[in-house]
């Protein structure tokens, strides 16, 4: 048989309030306070746990160098040249005229001179398992 809609909003009234044993949501009030406690502690629980993880971590962590690095600093790739003054990188000139380009070409010219085979004829081939850091490197910024 089909419940009609006022029966079935009467037994959703007594099943949030039962007045004949005081439950509610059919529960009493002290297995609500029990749940409630319960999830509560565990709660607690797995906020500590989470928190001593987090602290043993950060407590493997060194701030200042990462875990996993090579060798050798990082390689050129990373590397820009400062060599643009009060500009920044930004960079604009005229392609008809060669005297807005000119400056920024003598710059570049002048940073990348320290790579020039004529300035590492000292550098000493590196092995695998022997690294040599040239004293006379004269590039600007060279760690």
């Amino acid at each position: 048989e089909k419940k009609s809609c006022s029966q079935r909003m009467a037994e959703f009234r007594h099943y949030c309030w039962n007045s004949d044993t005081g439950q509610m949501l059919g529960r009493t009030p002290a297995r609500w306070v029990w749940i409630s406690l319960y999830y509560a502690a565990f709660y607690v629980v797995m906020t500590g746990l989470f928190a001593l993880c987090i602290y043993v971590l950060m407590q493997t962590i060194d701030p200042y160098t990462p875990d996993y690095q090579d060798q050798l600093k990082s390689p050129g790739v990373t590397l820009r040249p400062d060599v643009y003054g009060e500009r920044g990188l930004q960079i604009s000139y005229n392609v008809s005229e060669n005297s807005s380009w000119a400056g920024l070409t003598h710059s570049l010219h002048s940073f990348l001179a320290g790579y020039t085979p004529a300035s590492q004829q000292d550098s000493i081939n590196c092995t695998s398992e022997r690294y040599f850091f040239q004293e006379s490197f004269a590039a600007p910024n060279h760690t």
